[in-house]
């Protein structure tokens, strides 16, 4: 693991995502529990408020999770495994058409594979029982 660290690369690509998702989190609880708290109170699923350490708690996960998009991300664009991706940096490559094609196909892959795998942890048979 100390190859991971040795030129800074993941560091830098971790402060990266996490900067990223701080920026935007801040932004939605500026808005939903600062600015508009009352004024939409009523939309809330749950009606109580998080205390101090929920907080911390869901800091504390977007921070392992950043870790883990890090790794993703490093893995996949820096590392050899890049060979094995289909990752290209020109767009003239393919051109534009296929550049935003490609994206839309990406979501609805990924929301494909989110929505089934969200699906089957309802599952009765795969259902964990969760506090």
């Amino acid at each position: 693991m100390a190859s991971l660290f040795e030129d800074g690369r993941f560091i830098v690509l971790f402060f990266i995502v996490l900067l990223r998702y701080l920026i935007i989190a801040a932004i939605a609880f500026l808005i939903f529990y600062q600015l508009k708290r009352q004024a939409w109170h009523y939309k809330k699923i749950q009606l109580r408020f998080p205390i101090s350490r929920d907080y911390i708690r869901e800091i504390l996960y977007s921070v392992v999770t950043a870790v883990i998009f890090t790794l993703v991300g490093y893995l996949i664009f820096m590392t050899p495994f890049r060979t094995f991706t289909k990752l290209y940096t020109q767009v003239d490559e393919y051109g534009m058409s296929y550049f935003f094609f490609s994206i839309i196909l990406m979501l609805l892959i990924h929301d494909t594979y989110f929505y089934w795998t969200h699906r089957a942890m309802h599952h009765p048979r795969l259902l964990l029982n969760l506090p």
